[in-house]
């Protein structure tokens, strides 16, 4: 529930501070192990939403971010006490 909560914040930003409506917006679902990373592509704009702990979404990032990523969301678990 928070992560489309989350998710849905940052798509209102992405659409709230461009002007232009000539880009397309894409957005994938990454597996990552225990949950999904999600990337929204927005033209030359990318978000990464919890990529996950180990960087296994960087090969499928590849073809698909042109550059750098300009914002990452990391999802922060909190740490279990034994």
């Amino acid at each position: 529930m928070r992560r489309a909560h989350l998710f849905a914040l940052v798509l209102a930003a992405i659409l709230s501070f461009t002007a232009s409506t000539a880009e397309t917006l894409d957005v994938y679902f990454i597996n990552v192990g225990q949950g999904d990373a999600i990337l929204i592509d927005y033209g030359e704009l990318e978000i990464l939403i919890d990529g996950g702990p180990d960087g296994s979404c960087v090969e499928a990032l590849r073809p698909v971010v042109d550059g750098r990523l300009e914002f990452v969301v990391a999802a922060l678990r909190p740490h279990r006490r034994t």
